[in-house]
């Protein structure tokens, strides 16, 4: 008796992770379909397809808005470093705005490319 209690939870713990991989592999195999099919005509294209790629297309801008807000980041930081420059502090705080700006930014892209999943 117990060794069948173990085997089935044996198979049970291993179908549940053959499972997650499929899922995870079906939504890569949507993805790019969603990303090659661009050039269709959106009649021919469903409506699955259409979301999958309007949410790939906000993670795109999310991506974009990250790299942005680190290369603000990133030259913020090598300009502090050199002590004998002296940085104005209305200069720093732009800087620091504007990197939240691009991260809330990237936020809202990330939340709209959840909706269409």
């Amino acid at each position: 008796m117990p060794g069948l209690h173990i085997s089935l939870g044996v198979f049970k713990k291993l179908f549940d992770e053959l499972e997650g991989q499929c899922f995870e592999l079906d939504k890569k195999i949507q993805l790019q379909l969603a990303v090659d099919n661009e050039q269709l005509p959106e009649t021919v294209v469903d409506e699955k397809i259409l979301g999958l790629r309007a949410a790939q297309q906000h993670r795109s801008q999310a991506r974009q808005f990250h790299e942005k807000a680190n290369s603000l980041q990133e030259l913020l930081d090598l300009q502090s470093l050199h002590s004998h420059v002296t940085i104005m502090p209305a200069y720093i705080t732009t800087l620091q705005n504007e990197i939240e700006k691009l991260l809330e930014n990237a936020r809202n892209e990330v939340t709209k490319a959840n909706i269409y999943e």
